[in-house]
């Protein structure tokens, strides 16, 4: 059996926090793994539920980034040594060689948190420093969320070609069994929405600048927007151009199945993000989803599905939510065939590789 570590600095991390309970709840099934998971603090958000999992679940609790607890990091340390395998999901420099030693092997799963969007500062260099000797020198296998995750890291940290890596896809494992209701324009409003946090990478702007051309024309199109972030604000008031019965801020919530049954098409918007789990769930819907060229993961993903969907331009943005306004026999047409293509990121397909990464090391 392979005793595996998670480490995550954080239960309150989103999308990767979801993607973490994922996988150790399959990893759960398999009887080769013993699975269990450390937290660098908690914020309560993902606790109960890591813990439902029937896992050991341990908090090192932290208070920052420059918390150097020798007792906190000794609790860590002793922890690594009962184990085979630590897979970091977050880099901590405290919690990895040359810092401190373990005997376990060291994986690290890159999920392409680069900083883009926001201006970096100078302990932003510093930790890029110190990750690029722990990948280059210390990191037993590393793992890509996505080949533009790949790429992107190889360029950031310098890595040495010859560095043990993979591409692992992210697996959706959002809840099922909710029908699309597709809008007539006839009798509807045109549902566009967008899901995911409220912040500079996602660029949200680009698809409030896009629907305000549409809605100047068009009193039958509506934006909702799913999601928390710190530009919230931000883009409120950039939305105030728009009449506010055509625009929807929704906030953040569990039950996004709930909205995507509701949207005729998905934009995402972001600029360089590594994958862009969101667009999965939305192709498990059935539901176009429209990304830019410039997106990084999300590209990846639509390219081989719906490579008309991958535009350039805020202008281009527009003309395709307007297409799908004018053809919503293409929503129905391709509904099957997105639902196919979506579930070939399943979470068993994730745990499956990983653990054959595992086996590697062991």
């Amino acid at each position: 059996m392979i005793r595996v570590l998670h480490y995550l600095g954080s239960d309150g991390m989103g999308g990767i926090s979801k993607l973490v309970y994922d996988l150790i709840s399959f990893q759960k099934k398999n009887p080769e793994i013993d699975v269990n998971l450390v937290l660098g603090h908690s914020q309560g958000t993902f606790l109960e539920d890591f813990k439902s999992l029937g896992i050991n679940v341990y908090i090192l609790d932290f208070n920052s980034g420059f918390d150097l607890s020798l007792s906190k990091i000794s609790k860590f340390r002793k922890l690594a040594n009962l184990v085979d395998i630590i897979h970091f999901h977050t880099y901590d420099y405290r919690l990895c060689p040359p810092l401190i030693r373990f005997n376990a092997k060291s994986i690290l799963t890159e999920h392409g948190l680069f900083g883009l969007g926001r201006k970096r500062k100078l302990r932003d260099y510093i930790k890029n420093l110190f990750k690029t000797n722990f990948l280059n020198k210390y990191c037993d296998y590393i793992i890509f969320n996505s080949f533009w995750t790949k790429t992107k890291a190889f360029k950031v940290f310098k890595l040495n070609r010859n560095v043990n890596s993979d591409v692992v896809y992210n697996g959706n494992n959002i809840k099922k069994g909710l029908k699309v209701q597709y809008l007539s324009k006839n009798n509807n409003n045109f549902c566009v929405g967008f899901v995911g946090r409220l912040a500079g990478v996602k660029r949200i702007d680009r698809l409030i600048d896009a629907f305000s051309t549409i809605e100047l024309n068009n009193e039958k199109f509506k934006l909702q927007i799913v999601g928390e972030g710190p530009l919230r604000k931000e883009l409120e008031n950039q939305a105030k151009k728009i009449s506010k019965a055509k625009v929807e801020f929704i906030g953040a919530t569990k039950e996004v199945e709930d909205y995507y049954s509701r949207f005729d098409v998905v934009v995402f918007p972001s600029e360089g993000e590594s994958f862009g789990l969101v667009a999965i769930e939305a192709l498990s819907f059935g539901i176009p989803v429209i990304v830019m060229a410039d997106g990084g993961g999300f590209a990846e993903i639509l390219f081989d599905l719906e490579p008309h969907d991958i535009i350039a331009s805020v202008y281009e943005m527009a003309q395709r939510i307007i297409y799908y306004y004018d053809h919503p026999e293409e929503i129905k047409l391709k509904k099957d065939k997105r639902i196919e293509y979506a579930a070939k990121f399943s979470p068993e397909k994730m745990e499956k590789e990983y653990y054959q990464i595992y086996l590697k090391l062991v």
